[in-house]
């Protein structure tokens, strides 16, 4: 019988219409509610079939995946009768999704034959990892390669690379869509080249709503949101996607009655925009609104459930909200182990990470923090050997843990076997020099260059200072404190000169480490020329109360110690206080030396004794 004509494949004689489906193809249904995340509906649809063709088996373990079921997914797939290329490559993707790699290789090689469909997917698997050497060999590999393909690469690129190696490989494309020219406009934008971001709109023969959101994500980022504001109000149609990245654009720059206005304005809401709406609130500290709003949802889905945890003021209401909701996926779990270990519950923290099926890289940096604040380096290094693949947020976390431990050399080893992974990559007698414009990759080079500059080895570390293709206001401070910690004061005060931007942290530095090797009138100078260009905090006042203890003048450092309220709105902190019972108890006020102590918000400790006892007699 013609299955199109009256097989039971499309409709349902004698059935009756509970799910609505006569007159539909089953298929499509199935794939309307697997894209919906419709998991109950899509698995009615399912078990209704009296012929279950490998296309609908590989729908239902993909919905398992999209709503974050990786059991259920795997269970359905091994539970085919038999598979074909679609759905062996659908299920590499099931675990790329889920960052288990290894997994999604053995799967590739187990395939019994390979496609350019099985290929996009083990290349997007790498890629979903991050690692660019295996994603540019497996791309190097493919006999054929489609623009998915190649705009995967150019991802990566922009990443993970300058675009001075990005834009190249983007001009020698046989063929662009609007896929890669969105994603060369999101690399413009995230590094803050508005201009270039200009252009690239500009010259592109065809643009979407998803260009124009890209062009609002990248003006809100930065600052300027008139000029998103000038997009978003150009755009032809205010559809959910460029209202969402308005509305987003809006909560991240603090304009929370703005992605209201949004937001109420909208006159179809899915559950992305509540979610957007949901998030702005969060991420703004207006848990009271972000509970209504999330009370006020007709329907919840992970994202949703994620978003309140993070915004939990106390662990027993994240644990409650967690166990209220079974539907649960890596990434709401990473929130409650968070909590647990923010909590201060760190056995709680690991029996809940031994009881999660999978892991990825989040899970492993919040359990190697944990215990590393717990004082457990041993446990939080065998948690970090759990790793197959380099992260440099991960190897961050461990090798800083080694070094303020004072475990140097295990500190040096960590970065050290690492550092290869993150300056260079070789393939085919390439080397490629990374941009290090992504936040982590550069976090995980200040971190190994101030474990160099503390650990002894000098030369190494300004090797490694000159070697960084991207240095931020970290980095400079941090050979800044090393030359002054060594005594070459010329140096450090050229290198300050140099500086590209200076923040309180780098004047602070000039004024504790250079001001003492230059008379008081200089030291003044200094540090008037720092309040004209920055706003003062605690160590900077702490500083300038040092100077004048150390000058003996008693009346200046009164002035300055009630400045610390009445001009600049800071709270004295028990350093401040210590240094005032030295400055009285020198000048002979002893009176009032032990009145301060004892009427200060602190616990006087053998320090502030010892400065009073000590000038007694």
């Amino acid at each position: 019988m013609s299955l199109i004509s009256g097989g039971n494949f499309f409709s349902f004689p004698n059935r009756p219409d509970r799910l609505g489906l006569h007159g539909r193809s089953p298929i499509l249904l199935l794939s309307g509610f697997a894209k919906a995340g419709d998991l109950i509906q899509a698995k009615k649809v399912f078990d209704s079939l009296s012929h279950k063709s490998i296309l609908a088996w590989t729908i239902l373990m993909t919905a398992y995946a999209q709503c974050g079921h990786i059991d259920n997914a795997i269970e359905t797939f091994y539970s085919m009768p038999e598979h074909d290329l679609v759905s062996w490559s659908a299920l590499i993707n099931v675990y790329s999704t889920f960052s288990v790699i290894c997994a999604a290789k053995l799967m590739f090689e187990s395939m019994p034959e390979w496609n350019l469909v099985a290929w996009s997917s083990l290349l997007a698997a790498y890629a979903q990892s991050g690692d660019l050497r295996k994603t540019k060999n497996v791309f190097d590999f493919m006999q054929s390669r489609n623009i998915v393909c190649y705009s995967t690469l150019l991802t990566m690129y922009t990443r993970f690379c300058s675009l001075d190696h990005a834009k190249p490989f983007f001009d020698q494309m046989p063929e662009w869509n609007l896929v890669s020219w969105n994603v060369l406009l999101s690399a413009y934008a995230k590094i803050g080249n508005l201009e270039s971001v200009q252009e690239v709109f500009l010259i592109m023969e065809a643009w979407n709503l998803v260009s124009g959101a890209t062009m609002i994500t990248g003006y809100t980022k930065y600052g300027h949101i008139g000029k998103a504001q000038t997009i978003f109000e150009s755009l032809p149609v205010w559809n959910a996607v460029a209202c969402t990245a308005m509305l987003t654009g809006y909560a991240q720059t603090g304009h929370v009655l703005l992605a209201k206005q949004v937001f109420d304005t909208m006159p179809v809401r899915g559950i992305v925009t509540w979610n957007a709406m949901l998030a702005c609130y969060a991420r703004n500290g207006y848990t009271e609104d972000a509970k209504a709003i999330f009370h006020g949802m007709k329907e919840h889905d992970i994202v949703s459930l994620t978003t309140m945890l993070s915004c939990s003021r106390c662990l027993a209401d994240a644990e409650s909200l967690f166990n209220r909701y079974p539907e649960r996926n890596l990434c709401s779990e990473n929130v409650m182990l968070d909590a647990f270990v923010s909590g201060g519950k760190i056995e709680q923290a690991k029996r809940f990470f031994d009881g999660m099926k999978y892991h990825d890289f989040q899970s492993l940096v919040v359990m190697v923090l944990g215990f590393s604040h717990a004082g457990r380096l041993e446990e939080a290094k065998y948690v970090f050997e759990e790793a197959r693949e380099f992260n440099p947020v991960l190897w961050t976390c461990m090798g800083s843990a080694y070094a303020q431990s004072g475990h140097f050399e295990e500190a040096r080893q960590i970065f050290g076997n690492a550092s290869d992974v993150v300056f260079l990559d070789d393939n085919a007698n390439e080397k490629i020099a990374w941009h290090l414009h992504d936040h982590n990759d550069l976090v995980f080079c200040n971190a190994h260059l101030s474990v160099c500059l503390q650990d002894g080895d000098f030369v190494e570390g300004v090797q490694k200072f000159h070697r960084m293709k991207q240095r931020d206001q970290v980095t400079w401070n941090s050979v800044v404190s090393a030359y002054i910690r060594r005594g070459q004061v010329i140096t450090a005060a050229r290198l300050f000169d140099r500086l590209p931007v200076r923040d309180v942290t780098s004047w602070n530095l000039v004024l504790a480490g250079l001001c003492w090797k230059i008379d008081s009138e200089v030291r003044n100078e200094v540090f008037h020329k720092m309040i004209l260009m920055e706003m003062p905090d605690e160590v900077t006042l702490l500083c300038k109360l040092y100077l004048c203890s150390h000058e003996g003048n008693l009346a200046n450092f009164s002035r300055w110690f009630a400045s610390l309220r009445s001009d600049f709105g800071l709270e004295p902190t028990k350093q401040h206080y210590s240094t005032a019972i030295d400055i009285l108890s020198r000048a002979g006020d002893l009176r009032e030396a032990w009145d301060l102590l004892n009427t200060m918000p602190f616990y006087p400790d053998e320090m502030e004794w010892t400065k009073i006892t000590k000038h007694k007699h």
